[in-house]
């Protein structure tokens, strides 16, 4: 009996919590009207009609749609429409009626009130209205595909189906209190923060020399799919840097914090260096590891849009780095001028560049190497 008690109220809990963060908004349509074929003027305002009356040529189609924007993002729980009737016909009988996705985009407005609108071939909900008064008909499979984008948002058609006739409020009702409405039950979108995957240069915190530039990279996800935005500082002063990458020429001597702060509008990650900029002084000695020999490296590779190439050099010089087709026609020029001894990073940013396989070229004095790359997009 105990466990019993423990695994109910664990239950109850549960039931609670999911309530809590659950929400209802309460949607009043953005256009609802009905076209009839065989009446093209005189539709009264404040009433829907749908029939399906072949002897009297009624042929009325309901058409009616919402704005779900404020919803975006959200978890649909339930969607049920609420409308009213005041007639059905003949005597009041029952009205059963099949409800369409419109798949085409119309302004009550303009549209013709004597043209029935184009509407899918899926039956969303079969609704039988019975009596005056307020029907509650479910939707909420139809709001769920429009939400995710599954079907595009033009609405719906309510179609009478078997030689019945009935008539509602519609939104421009005299009396508000009749009018349909959409009443959503939903979970609120929740914003994940973006993440910073990778990081370039790979080691937080090194030292070089004064006057050199040293490129920075960051590759960055969102769960959501949100655009994000980059922002780097030197020493908490802002750049105009607003890409992945950034490079910066270290002209002083010190202690410089180098940031990236990417966001999507409401939240971040970020990613920070310490560099330590030291003089040249003859012999420079760095408080990193690296390989003291001539050396090219690129990462990642395959890629998409940008990658890091890296080189190492023994000794300062004259530098060259260049892309090449595999026809051997130059593509970018990434290095041309003095380096120093050491490690050194640039970024290649192939947009507009088709996917293809490529060659990064590094000549230092005597030393020449290539890299194959290869482009995937």
């Amino acid at each position: 009996m105990k466990h019993f008690i423990i695994f109910s109220l664990a239950l109850l809990l549960v039931g609670f919590a999911a309530s809590a963060i659950a929400d209802t908004v309460t949607l009043t349509p953005t256009g609802d009207m009905y076209t009839d074929p065989d009446h093209a003027t005189g539709h009264p305002i404040g009433e829907l009609w749908t029939a399906d009356w072949p002897p009297p040529n009624n042929h009325q189609r309901i058409m009616m749609k919402f704005d779900l924007s404020q919803l975006s993002g959200a978890i649909i729980d339930n969607a049920v429409l609420k409308v009213n009737r005041f007639f059905g016909c003949p005597s009041g009988d029952p009205t059963t009626t099949n409800f369409y996705d419109i798949t085409q985009d119309w302004d009550e407005n303009t549209w013709p009130e004597n043209q029935h609108i184009a509407h899918g071939t899926t039956v969303w909900t079969i609704y039988v209205f019975s009596v005056n008064g307020w029907h509650t008909i479910d939707l909420t499979s139809l709001v769920q595909s429009w939400n995710t984008g599954t079907l595009p948002n033009y609405g719906f058609v309510i179609q009478a189906i078997n030689s019945k006739f009935s008539k509602f409020y519609s939104k421009e009702a005299s009396n508000q209190s009749l009018r349909p409405y959409l009443e959503v039950e939903y979970q609120p979108a929740v914003n994940n923060p973006p993440v910073i995957t990778l990081s370039m240069p790979a080691t937080p915190a090194f030292i070089i020399e004064q006057n050199e530039e040293q490129t920075f990279m960051v590759a960055a996800e969102d769960p959501d799919g949100d655009s994000l935005s980059f922002s780097w500082t030197v020493n908490q002063q802002g750049s105009d840097a607003d890409t992945s990458y950034f490079s910066y020429v270290f002209t002083d001597t010190g202690a410089f914090d180098v940031k990236v702060v990417v966001s999507d509008g409401e939240l971040a990650d970020s990613a920070l260096w310490n560099v330590t900029v030291e003089a040249v002084n003859g012999v420079f000695e760095r408080n990193r590891n690296f390989v003291p020999e001539y050396s090219l490296s690129a990462y990642p590779n395959p890629f998409n849009a940008k990658a890091v190439i890296r080189f190492e050099l023994r000794d300062a010089g004259f530098v060259s780095l260049a892309v090449y087709d595999v026809q051997g026609r130059e593509v970018q020029s990434l290095v041309n001028g003095h380096r120093s001894m050491g490690h050194h990073e640039v970024v290649w940013d192939a947009e507009g560049i088709s996917s293809g396989m490529f060659f990064v070229k590094l000549q230092a004095g005597d030393f020449t190497q290539n890299q194959k790359m290869i482009l995937l997009k």
